[in-house]
């Protein structure tokens, strides 16, 4: 990390070399299973891509696919999505459509969404199945109204 500290500190913000280092680091946390930590060093090196190379460069794309796969591997899909759907806006404008990286982040795309709709699910299951006994003030006016007249 001190090596990672000169550089930032003594290298122009245009040395791409730093970029490596970012990614370098992040691997290593993926390695060790500290997702957050490598999304984070992810996040570094897409800030100094898109400054660099632009938005839509493909290694920023990759740089946010990256990021995206980290969230997912920790389960955040929600930010996994946001990621993925990035590196998949600049992937078909610059690679197109039938391009192999982004099919595969399409791929991602879809995984983030089943995910999602997975725990959806099991919330939509939690919910009673008698809902007059969760019912609110305007519903039980309602069904009191309805006894009193019958």
């Amino acid at each position: 990390m001190k090596a990672l500290e000169v550089e930032e500190s003594t290298l122009s913000t245009k040395y791409i070399g730093i970029i490596v280092t970012y990614n370098l680091i992040g691997s290593a946390y993926l390695s060790q299973r500290r997702k957050k930590d490598a999304a984070t060093y992810f996040q570094r090196a897409v800030k100094r891509y898109e400054r660099i190379m632009g938005p839509m460069d493909p290694k920023t794309a990759g740089e946010y696919d990256a990021i995206g796969d980290a969230h997912s591997d920790i389960k955040e899909y929600g930010e996994a999505l946001k990621y993925h759907v990035r590196a998949l806006e600049i992937r078909e404008k610059v690679l197109g459509p039938q391009h192999q990286d982004t099919i595969d982040v399409r791929n991602s795309v879809v995984r983030d969404y089943t995910c999602l709709m997975d725990i959806v699910q099991q919330a939509i299951r939690l919910i009673p199945v008698n809902r007059q006994t969760e019912a609110g003030p305007e519903q039980k006016n309602e069904r009191d109204r309805n006894n009193a007249s019958k």
